[in-house]
């Protein structure tokens, strides 16, 4: 028989066998009240429930007994369908934002502005304007100029941002009727016959009306964006915030 070594070993609260002697077999550790441990299987946690912290859980269904969509490709059951993309997005730039908000509140017009120029004096955001500005100016001349100088020459050099109001008056200063009611219903064209100095002082009620929209043809839209003010009007007044806010909507309005 090996030598075994009298000192006993208490291993998990149960009385073992003695220690064997160097160069013995180690004996298997048992476990009170169960197989030996090579033996038992491995723990494993108990399944999650994957809706339970959802309030209105989604029923999966996979495999053939899964529910055939309908008509549009939208699930069939209780299966949630995904949103529907909108149609339409509409984004605005900060600038216009503040430009848009200060017109709209004389009252607050300061501290739009103030807001307004910290941004503008950023560095990357004056390289970003003098870029977008440099590309507006080189298609302004090769687009909207031809069509300028070509529908400035068939309107009279009488007919005014204002006057005359009527088709008489329209007609009396060389137009023809059909010029004539070309002016009344589409307004802006009398922008083709202003000077810069004249767009400079008007108010901001007389060049609202002249307006770049859908009634021009694309034509007429060329020739008005080219006569629009390249410079800014001054922003340090309520009535010039106006006359801003109306050059930059007509400007995008066509770019």
């Amino acid at each position: 028989e090996p030598a075994l070594q009298k000192k006993k070993s208490w291993i998990g609260g149960r009385k073992t066998a003695a220690s064997p002697a160097k160069g013995a077999a180690t004996p298997q550790w048992v476990p009170e009240g169960g197989a030996p441990a090579a033996e038992r299987p491995k723990w494993k946690p108990p399944p999650k429930d994957q809706n339970a912290n959802v309030p209105n859980p989604v029923r999966m269904v996979t495999g053939a007994s899964a529910t055939p969509p309908n008509k549009g490709g939208r699930p069939a059951g209780n299966v949630r369908a995904p949103p529907e993309p909108p149609d339409y997005v509409a984004t605005m730039r900060m600038e216009d934002m503040l430009r848009e908000a200060a017109a709209a509140a004389p009252a607050e017009a300061a501290e739009f502005q103030a807001v307004l120029a910290k941004y503008e004096g950023h560095p990357g955001v004056q390289r970003k304007l003098a870029q977008e500005e440099a590309g507006a100016r080189q298609r302004n001349l090769e687009l909207n100029r031809p069509a300028y100088f070509e529908l400035r020459s068939r309107i009279p050099d009488k007919v005014g941002l204002v006057e005359p109001k009527d088709q008489k008056g329209l007609e009396k200063v060389g137009c023809s009727p059909e010029l004539a009611r070309a002016i009344l219903d589409r307004p802006a064209l009398r922008m083709l016959r202003a000077t810069r100095a004249q767009l400079d002082i008007a108010k901001a009620a007389v060049l609202k009306p002249l307006q770049i929209d859908g009634t021009l043809t694309e034509l007429e839209a060329r020739a008005v964006a080219y006569a629009l003010p390249e410079a800014p009007y001054d922003r340090h007044s309520p009535e010039g915030l106006q006359r801003e806010a109306w050059r930059i909507s007509n400007k995008q309005s066509f770019e």
